[in-house]
């Protein structure tokens, strides 16, 4: 026979591990940008997979677009100070989602 608080164990244990983890949607540096996600986006990534992994959308800095092309370059704030981050994303037709060309950062020490 189970003894009552082995019950109670084996019934409330479950539940305290889920309150305790952290959300997974949940950002770990939200509104500014670390060198670790930084590395971590590469060309070809689509706009909405690199702001899932920055866990922001950055500043829209230029945009222009001549028939189906488009190019937009946004900043994004980066978690140490005096440092900066630049994305270029472009696409080739109309419709087709805005994937990274470029990116580039500046990191203070």
């Amino acid at each position: 026979m189970i003894s009552k608080l082995r019950l109670v164990g084996l019934l409330v244990a479950p539940a305290l591990l889920l309150v305790g983890m952290p959300s997974v949607a949940q950002a770990d540096t939200p509104g500014c940008v670390t060198r670790t996600e930084y590395r971590a986006v590469s060309r070809g990534m689509t706009m909405a997979k690199v702001h899932g992994i920055f866990d922001t959308t950055g500043t829209r800095d230029a945009y222009s677009t001549s028939g189906g092309y488009a190019i937009q370059i946004r900043s994004y704030k980066a978690c140490r100070a005096y440092s900066y981050i630049s994305i270029a994303f472009d696409r080739d037709g109309y419709g087709k989602p805005f994937r990274l060309s470029n990116k580039t950062a500046v990191w203070s020490y």
